[in-house]
C-alpha cells in the first residue's frame, strides 16, 4: 500500500543520511584536540594568504559548486554535498594523523559500498515488465497517453531522477487522469531499450530516458536526438518535463487532430 511505502521512505532515508552526518561530525573532536601543524602550514598555491586547511575548504567549495551547477533536486544536492564533505574529511585527516586517516578511509569506504535505501515510487507510477509494457502501453488503442521512464538502478542520474518522476506522477497521474506513468528497468528489458534506441551501457548519456506514448506510438522524448542522430545532453528537471510534455495543458498539441492534407497523410502513415 502507498501508506506503507511512504512510511518506509520516511524511516529509511533519514537513518541513512543521519549516519553519514554523524560520521562527518566525528571529525570535529579530532580537529580540535589533535595536533594539526600541517593544516596550519602555508597553503600550496596561496601560501602568503591561506593555510592548507583553508585551501582545502575553498577547493572543496569550488568543486561542490561545479558538481551542483545542474542539480535538479534537493536530494541530489544533499547526496553530492555529503560526498564532497567526506573527501574533505579524508584530506584533513591525512594531514592530522595517518593512522586516523586509515581508520576514516575504511569507514567511508564502507559507506560507499552500502547503497542508499531504494526509492519507493509513488502509487501512480506502475513498474512495467516487457509483457506489461506490451499490454498497457503498446497495445493501448483507447487514447490513453503513457509517460514511461526508462532507467537503471546503477545509473546515478536515473536514480536521482526517480523522485522527480514520482512527483510528476503525483501531480498529473492517477486512475482517471489524462496521463498514466510507468517505469521500465532496462536491465530487465533490454529488448525494449534496443527497440527505442536507448543505450544501456555504462557510458550512456540516455539514462534516464522519458518517452511519451499516445495510442501505443511514441510522440516525443527526453533526452531528444539531434538531426545527426546524437543525443542532446542535459539533465531532466521537473519544469523541463512538465513544459516539454505539456502535462498541465488543457489540450496538448499532440492530441489535436490534423486537418486537410495533414490529416490524410497522418491517416496513411498509421495505416
Amino acid at each position: 500500500p502507498a501508506s506503507i511505502c511512504a512510511l518506509r521512505r520516511r524511516s529509511m532515508w533519514p537513518v541513512y543520511y543521519w549516519a553519514n552526518v554523524a560520521l562527518l561530525l566525528s571529525f570535529i573532536p579530532w580537529r580540535l584536540y589533535m595536533p594539526a601543524s600541517m593544516l596550519r602550514s602555508p597553503a600550496t598555491w596561496f601560501e602568503t594568504l591561506l593555510t592548507k586547511e583553508t585551501e582545502v575548504y575553498m577547493l572543496a567549495a569550488v568543486l561542490l559548486l561545479f558538481r551542483l551547477r545542474r542539480a535538479t533536486s534537493w536530494e541530489e544536492v544533499l547526496r553530492k554535498s555529503i560526498t564532497i564533505a567526506k573527501l574533505v574529511v579524508l584530506v584533513c585527516m591525512y594531514m592530522i594523523d595517518r593512522r586516523l586517516f586509515m581508520l576514516y578511509l575504511v569507514m567511508i569506504a564502507l559507506f560507499f559500498l552500502i547503497p542508499s535505501p531504494p526509492f519507493e515510487d509513488h502509487e501512480h507510477v506502475k513498474a512495467l515488465s516487457e509483457p506489461e509494457f506490451q499490454a498497457h502501453v503498446r497495445n493501448q488503442a483507447q487514447g490513453t497517453t503513457w509517460m514511461v521512464c526508462f532507467h537503471a538502478d546503477w545509473c546515478e542520474d536515473a536514480t536521482l531522477f526517480r523522485p522527480i518522476f514520482s512527483r510528476l506522477a503525483k501531480d498529473f497521474g492517477g486512475a482517471d487522469a489524462k496521463f498514466q506513468f510507468g517505469i521500465v528497468d532496462v536491465v530487465y528489458a533490454r529488448d525494449l531499450a534496443k527497440e527505442f534506441q536507448i543505450n544501456d551501457t555504462y557510458t550512456t548519456r540516455q539514462l534516464p530516458s522519458v518517452i511519451l506514448f499516445h495510442r501505443g506510438r511514441e510522440i516525443r522524448r527526453l533526452p531528444a536526438f539531434k538531426s545527426d542522430g546524437s543525443v542532446v545532453q542535459g539533465k531532466i528537471g521537473y519544469e523541463d518535463a512538465r513544459k516539454f510534455f505539456e502535462l498541465d495543458a488543457a489540450s496538448p498539441s499532440f492530441l489535436k487532430r490534423p486537418k486537410g492534407a495533414k490529416a490524410r497523410k497522418a491517416h496513411k502513415k498509421e495505416s
